[in-house]
């Protein structure tokens, strides 16, 4: 089979213009040995996304340390809420029609030491969807997967924020 001349130009363009863009695979997280083990802090209610923040972190060969006197990092997260706020209802009939949920956390990077790596800021998610009373098993299914995807961005962010600590801070 002979592919056309015209679809590896398409490609080549394709590829210069997400290159252009700024696009990029995700890639690996790069943390210095030097910081690992990580160690994750978290209160019990936190437990599902330390769990899932410790899975990623394992993932891209970070060591996880699960006592204190052996990580030479520690990830704090905090204060997480999850919120749902009515965005608009229908006029005649005053039904729910738009919804916007989010997710919040609080998260802080230090050394055992107490040396601030990140500073403690919240980190959030926002998402909203539309509501509908014929399709009320659908939208409860759609509103968890909004959940999951709010959880995993903000994994994805501390992941990002973890590359962004300067090597020599040890």
């Amino acid at each position: 089979m002979h592919l056309n001349p015209y679809f590896y130009g398409c490609l080549l363009l394709g590829s210069v213009f997400l290159q252009g863009c700024g696009f990029q695979l995700r890639h690996n997280i790069s943390l210095p040995t030097s910081l690992q083990p990580v160690l994750i802090q978290a209160p019990a209610a936190l437990a599902p996304i330390a769990a899932l923040l410790q899975q990623r972190l394992s993932e891209q060969d970070v060591a996880v340390a699960q006592t204190a006197d052996k990580a030479k990092l520690w990830i704090e997260l905090s204060d997480e809420t999850h919120g749902e706020r009515v965005v608009s209802v229908a006029a005649v009939s005053t039904t729910l029609k738009e919804v916007e949920l989010t997710h919040q956390l609080t998260l802080q990077v230090r050394k055992p030491d107490g040396t601030v790596l990140v500073e403690k800021k919240p980190l959030r998610q926002v998402r909203e969807f539309i509501y509908d009373e014929q399709a009320v098993l659908a939208k409860a299914n759609e509103e968890q997967l909004l959940r999951e995807d709010m959880q995993a961005e903000i994994i994805a962010h501390i992941l990002r924020r973890l590359t962004h600590i300067p090597n020599d801070s040890h």
